[in-house]
């Protein structure tokens, strides 16, 4: 007697009966789990030039912050523009190993360079703010410091020639 062809149905290793299909919320879960361990291990295999830069950045913004003069007349610049230049003066740009792609080390640097040193001078041109409107107000409730006032607002304010005509 000759063996009898099967049907093509799927044999679980449990018994006969295949495994019930996934549902869309399953699908979905296993879709994002997926997702999440792709994220993990490449974040952990990049772990080192993600800290290298954003040790770099730290490093960025103390020598900026060392070489603001909060002491000068004039407010700091919390720009991104006058930030992005200070950082190019500085030269310090993490740089990816010889032959390594990318690993995401320049961004992290970019996102984290100038937000200790934009605090710091956010800081002091508000103490300058108050310290100004503190002397102005000592100057107009006090009328015998009006004349000095004056002195020290031309010595600290630029005033222009209005008979060259610049």
């Amino acid at each position: 007697m000759a063996p009898t062809a099967r049907s093509p149905t799927p044999v679980s290793p449990n018994g006969g009966s295949p495994p019930p299909p996934l549902s869309k919320r399953d699908k979905r879960r296993t879709l994002i789990q997926d997702k999440l361990n792709d994220m993990l291990s490449s974040f952990n295999s990049n772990m080192r030039p993600q800290y290298d830069a954003q040790i770099s950045a730290i490093y960025a913004d103390l020598a900026m912050i060392s070489r603001a003069d909060p002491y000068a007349n004039t407010s700091l610049d919390t720009s991104g523009e006058g930030i992005a230049r200070m950082v190019e003066e500085l030269r310090v740009r993490p740089v990816p190993a010889e032959g390594a792609e990318d690993d995401g080390s320049t961004a992290a640097f970019d996102n984290t360079v100038g937000n200790f040193y934009r605090e710091f001078a956010e800081e002091v041109n508000d103490a300058l703010e108050a310290r100004d409107i503190n002397v102005a107000q000592a100057v107009v409730s006090t009328p015998s410091l009006q004349p000095l006032a004056l002195v020290a607002l031309c010595h600290t304010t630029q005033v222009t020639d209005l008979t060259d005509g610049k």
